[in-house]
């Protein structure tokens, strides 16, 4: 790196360079392609620095914040932030399909958020299960850009199955994705799933949030909260515990 003109940095040899020198070429300005380099065996330092020097774009971020080792909250966010803004349309706008520019920029979003989901279902089955916060930044992130393609869906619920969710961090996901509308079938499905594989306290916890029933001792929320159809029915069809069961046939003779 020392031979080669700050200038022609763009054209180096990317897989010969050392950690060092490749987060001092994207400390200069230079767009680091981070395929060509090794970039889940940097440390955590190296793998941020890189991150921010893409922080504009929604692909590279997509591919490559999910394979970081560091939390991965913030790096969500920042994907959900620019699919829906103008900062990134053109680039996304290019890598999609279709006549129009609104056709060609729903496809690219799409094909980003698809990019996005498939990286953290491997990060997921690779031993680094999304944890409580994660999970609800990518569901209030997926929420946001729905209508979801029937294909994101499906990666999104495959995220609730036991193999990519921490157990011991599902019940605030599986609660905002069955209290939540718009959320694509699939993705209410397998929360109904992950529901089931709760423990008997954390369900009956998780029954009283959605159906707006306090626990001994705690005072009544002014308001019910509101409940889809599609989890009202599955609870209707599940064993309920003595102090919820009036609150979900309250919510039948209401409808």
């Amino acid at each position: 790196l020392e031979e080669v003109p700050e200038r022609l940095w763009a054209c180096v040899d990317w897989p010969r360079l050392t950690e060092a020198q490749v987060v001092r070429v994207a400390e200069a300005g230079v767009e680091v392609p981070l395929d060509k380099v090794p970039f889940e065996a940097f440390d955590s330092p190296a793998q941020e620095a890189l991150l921010r020097s893409r922080w504009g774009d929604a692909r590279a971020l997509a591919d490559h914040a999910p394979r970081a080792a560091g939390p991965l909250e913030g790096y969500l966010g920042r994907v959900f932030e620019l699919l829906g803004s103008e900062e990134a349309a053109e680039d996304l706008a290019r890598d999609g399909d279709g006549l129009s520019h609104e056709e060609r920029l729903a496809s690219g979003r799409d094909k980003a958020l698809h990019r996005l989901l498939i990286a953290c279902r491997a990060r997921a089955k690779g031993g680094h299960p999304l944890h409580t916060e994660e999970q609800l930044a990518l569901l209030r992130g997926c929420l946001g850009a729905s209508p979801l393609s029937p294909t994101n869906a499906a990666v999104l619920a495959d995220l609730f199955e036991a193999a990519a969710v921490d157990p011991a961090h599902a019940a605030a996901a599986v609660g905002f994705a069955l209290g939540a509308r718009g959320l694509h079938r699939a993705v209410t499905d397998s929360a109904l799933r992950a529901m089931l594989r709760l423990g008997p306290s954390e369900r009956l916890a998780l029954h009283r949030a959605l159906l707006g029933v306090p626990a001994p001792g705690e005072a009544a929320p002014a308001t019910r909260p509101p409940l889809p159809m599609q989890t009202l029915f599955a609870l209707c069809v599940s064993e309920l515990d003595a102090s919820v069961a009036p609150a979900v046939r309250a919510r039948l003779a209401a409808l």
